[in-house]
């Protein structure tokens, strides 16, 4: 089986390559910015802008996946406040520029959008614990723009026939990351604690 991962020059795609490759033996591909540094012993590396859908189509054609997991996106809420365009751009042009250039292919591989739990937004407590049909309610630019790439990824799937599959995915943390944050705990003998956590 071949894998493809469009955007895995963050945080979370070298775990996927390692996942796919290493413990399940796919042949796995991943796509990077031509600014990212990204060295893989255990994937073929591809520099692709997803707002050029020439460079993801070039990029399906040499590869022709039977997964493709699209991890490519403007990922931080901060930024989505202060350059709503570029987010805008990028996880919405850049997904259906994605979902185009897969639709386009002579054979229909699976299709993995990830999304955010942001696209929740404000959670009343009646509807603790949330379910996939919880109502979304967005609350930045941010989550707007992932819970309209999955609302088109849907539209793909039905109009196109195309099998494509959506995540909500909550925060994660681990080892690589390269940003830190501070926030406060309280551990079970009410003293409070500050713990750094690196964030992507």
């Amino acid at each position: 089986m071949k894998a493809l991962i469009i955007g895995g020059g963050g945080f979370v795609g070298p775990y996927l390559v390692n996942h796919l490759h290493d413990d399940l033996g796919y042949e796995v591909a991943v796509t990077k910015t031509a600014k990212e540094q990204l060295a893989l012993s255990n994937a073929v590396v591809y520099d692709c802008d997803i707002l050029n859908k020439s460079e993801i189509t070039d990029v399906l054609e040499t590869v022709r996946p039977d997964y493709i997991f699209h991890l490519a996106a403007q990922s931080s809420v901060s930024v989505s406040w202060k350059n709503p365009a570029l987010t805008i751009d990028v996880n919405i042009k850049g997904a259906v520029n994605m979902l185009d250039a897969v639709r386009e292919l002579d054979y229909k591989p699976r299709v993995l959008l990830i999304g955010s739990g942001e696209e929740y937004g404000h959670i009343r407590q009646e509807e603790c614990p949330i379910i996939e049909d919880t109502v979304l309610r967005p609350g930045n630019i941010y989550a707007a723009t992932k819970s309209c790439q999955n609302m088109l990824g849907s539209i793909y799937a039905a109009a196109y026939h195309m099998d494509v599959m959506m995540v909500r995915a909550f925060n994660h943390i681990g080892p690589n990351q390269t940003h830190c944050i501070h926030f406060r705990a309280v551990l079970p003998t009410e003293s409070p604690a500050v713990y750094i956590l690196p964030l992507p």
